[in-house]
């Protein structure tokens, strides 16, 4: 026991300084994205930049765009984004990728130097950095198709000037494109294992062991996440009856096999939309759209009969609605919970379900 609970010290722990990092990260990027308009501020009243008024005004209205985008990207949760495609940042790190791509183009196009916007090209580099991390693979090759023509089209134009030799000009446009794409590849190598290592990690905290569902962590984040989008919700709560007499019966073993058994049957009773966990020992819980049980006229008693059909164990169920207008997620579901375990006790008594 005293080392599944340093195991899971150390889980909850890893967990923080991942949250803590990605703020750190996060923040990051949004300084990144200001350091961006300052050097193209800069590059404004550089003797190679903007030729003419126009292109200048141009320029500093493309500065003056990474303002706003700075602080929407210290907003964008990228843990989120990793992991959760119903996140309201999911489409974030896309629109941020397509926004520098075209703000650093229009810029390197006014510069009036075309070596000079080769060399622009380069902040690519970061950009791609960033991508290889948070968008989709397909995204990212867009990345990099675009970010590869601007260099080429720049190098062609270099060429077409007559000022540059050509095997000059090849081996700047090969540099850039090695800078550029370079740390896109090897970053996304590098993404690749870290998403599987934190995959793991996450995956080991939020899972039960023995039975392989979801643990009263991920119970209850999932189920504030399901509270929270506005749907009516069921939370049903179970136990198995006479659990210490089976291990008695049939020992451990037996009783982690009924565990498992019990486990397996909740689960598919209750369908794929449901969040299934063990909470400990002997204790189940799910949460549930009430959607999907509108047709069950007790639901408690139902579960009842096929976990324990299913099993062969008799079992104790109480369930109870989520109310609608609680304020937080959290406190609608302790209170549901609450209500849950005493349908549960009460069933226990009169042996018989209540109702919802």
């Amino acid at each position: 026991m005293r080392d599944d609970f340093r195991t899971r010290s150390q889980q909850r722990e890893v967990l923080a300084d991942l949250l803590i990092r990605e703020r750190v990260f996060r923040y990051a990027i949004s300084a990144f994205v200001l350091v961006f308009g300052a050097v193209g501020m800069v590059s404004v009243y550089a003797a190679d930049g903007p030729a003419t008024r126009t292109a200048s005004i141009i320029a500093v209205l493309l500065c003056a765009t990474v303002v706003p985008v700075s602080v929407a990207m210290s907003r964008v949760h990228l843990g989120a984004v990793w992991w959760s495609n119903r996140s309201r940042w999911r489409h974030g790190p896309l629109l941020f990728v397509a926004y520098a791509d075209l703000a650093i183009t229009a810029s390197v196009l006014t510069y009036s130097d075309a070596e000079y916007a080769l060399f622009g090209t380069l902040l690519f580099g970061v950009v791609g950095a960033y991508a290889s991390h948070f968008v989709r693979p397909v995204a990212c090759a867009v990345h990099v198709v675009f970010t590869s023509a601007v260099v080429v089209a720049i190098g062609v134009v270099m060429i077409r000037s007559g000022d540059h030799d050509v095997a000059g000009t090849i081996a700047r446009v090969a540099t850039a494109l090695l800078a550029v794409n370079g740390t896109v590849a090897l970053h996304a190598l590098y993404t690749a294992d870290v998403r599987q290592s934190i995959a793991r990690t996450f995956a080991s905290a939020t899972t039960d062991s023995l039975t392989g569902i979801g643990n009263r962590r991920a119970f209850e984040q999932r189920a504030h996440r399901l509270i929270a989008s506005g749907v009516e919700v069921v939370v049903v709560l179970l136990d198995v009856d006479d659990f210490k007499l089976i291990n008695d019966t049939v020992g451990h073993g037996g009783g982690d096999a009924a565990l498992v058994s019990v486990a397996r049957s909740l689960d598919v009773v209750l369908g794929p939309d449901a969040v299934v966990a063990r909470l400990g020992g002997d204790e189940f819980a799910a949460a549930l759209p009430a959607e999907a049980v509108i047709a069950v006229e007790d639901l408690a008693q139902v579960i009842r009969a096929a976990v324990s059909g299913a099993t062969g164990f008799a079992v104790s169920v109480g369930a109870a609605r989520v109310a609608l207008a609680a304020p937080q997620p959290a406190e609608a579901l302790r209170v549901a919970m609450e209500s849950a375990d005493a349908n549960l006790y009460a069933q226990k008594k009169v042996g018989q379900s209540p109702r919802l």
